[in-house]
């Protein structure tokens, strides 16, 4: 090895998606990206893995997970555990728990997948994933416990369609009218 040449693997390129697909396929452990290519965006992420992203307090988009502080704190969205967009084509996940050995469980599982514990406090910490890695993105979002959007099937739609329909026709049959209370602004006497 010479002229500063090193023996260390190129480091591996930022995660990708498509620009021109709505969902993005997943296929084995990455995220698809065969055509055109740009730096995912947690947007970009929540789209992928059907989560709902929010903004907090200083402005910054986040993916919230269960909120875990039983205090005053509890209220603010930030307070949660949450993944973020860290840069250089990483994304963090913060944890808070209520003991250190919650965080340490959780610690050791996440050093096992492959995650870089960036800060490792007491009772919380941050880790550090590659967004394309769907088996880093599954547990991430696992360990934060935050919850994917449903999707339905066209099928599955249709019977929540009937339903409704069915539930408002029911409602609002002739034979079933709904009651009305009687008011009265005088007092009503009686003879």
């Amino acid at each position: 090895m010479t002229n500063g040449e090193s023996n260390k693997p190129d480091a591996a390129p930022a995660a990708t998606v498509s620009d021109d697909v709505n969902v993005a396929k997943l296929k084995g452990n990455t995220v698809d990206t065969t055509r055109g290519s740009e730096t995912m965006t947690i947007g970009k992420f929540a789209e992928v893995y059907r989560v709902h992203v929010r903004k907090d307090g200083c402005g910054e988009a986040i993916i919230p997970g269960k909120r875990r502080l039983p205090d005053e704190r509890r209220k603010r969205i930030e307070y949660a555990s949450h993944i973020y967009e860290h840069g250089d084509g990483r994304f963090g996940v913060l944890f808070f728990f209520s003991t250190r050995r919650r965080w340490n469980f959780t610690k050791r599982r996440l050093a096992a997948a492959g995650f870089e514990i960036r800060q490792d406090g007491g009772t919380e910490g941050t880790a550090l994933f590659d967004p394309s890695n769907a088996a880093q993105a599954g547990l991430a979002i696992k360990l934060a416990r935050i919850r994917r959007r449903l999707e339905l099937t066209q099928e599955q739609r249709q019977k929540l369609r009937d339903r409704l329909a069915n539930a408002r026709g029911l409602r609002n049959r002739p034979e079933n009218p709904p009651v009305q209370a009687k008011f009265s602004t005088q007092a009503e006497t009686r003879a």
